[in-house]
Formats: C-alpha cells, structure tokens, sequence
C-alpha cells in the first residue's frame, strides 16, 4: 500500500524525468533521420540552386524581349525614327491589353 503514496509524493519529479528522457531520445532521432538524409539534401539544394539561376535567367529574357517590344512598339525600334503609325498602334494597344491580363 505504500508505493501509491510514494508514487503520488514524487508524480513531478517522474514527470519531469519521463519528459527529459523523452526529449533526449527524441533528439537522437532527430540526428539519425538528419545524417540519413543529409546527402538527398544536399543534392536537392544544389539542383534548387540551379533551377532558381535557369529562372533568373528566362526573367531577364523576359524583361530583354520586354524591352525590345516597347522600343518596336513606339514605332522608332530604338533608332529614334518614326515608323508608321498605323502600323504600331495595334501593336501598342495589344501590348497594353497583354500587361493588364498579366497583372
């Protein structure tokens, strides 16, 4: 009959190793699954890299035939001579209409 009140007496203390033990066995986990998938990590975060730089790069295509089509559009194609009006209007409004549907 004495080790109820024993166990009862010292509940916290039990408690609080039972959750110490567990967090130490939880972090020796943690370090197993980390050093299993460190490598796939690695290499995940190198192809990343370089699917991010590819990106970067179609952006700034973007952004380059962004710029040529507005200096074509205005109707001097970068060479400061006006072309035919009639000719880059159309193609202004539809630039126009393609930036608000992209937005």
């Amino acid at each position: 009959m004495a080790q109820p009140a024993i166990l009862f007496m010292f509940d916290k203390e039990i408690k609080l190793q039972a959750s110490i033990d567990n967090e130490g066995r939880k972090q020796s986990q943690q370090k197993k699954i980390d050093s299993l998938y460190t490598p796939q990590k690695q290499a995940l975060n190198i192809e990343k890299a370089g699917l991010q730089n590819q990106l970067r790069g179609k952006y700034d295509e973007v952004a380059n035939a962004r710029q040529q089509f507005l200096a074509e559009i205005d109707g001097t194609g970068g060479t400061e001579k006006l072309g035919s009006k009639t000719l880059h209007e159309p193609k202004k409004q539809n630039m126009k209409n393609w930036l608000l549907s992209t937005q």
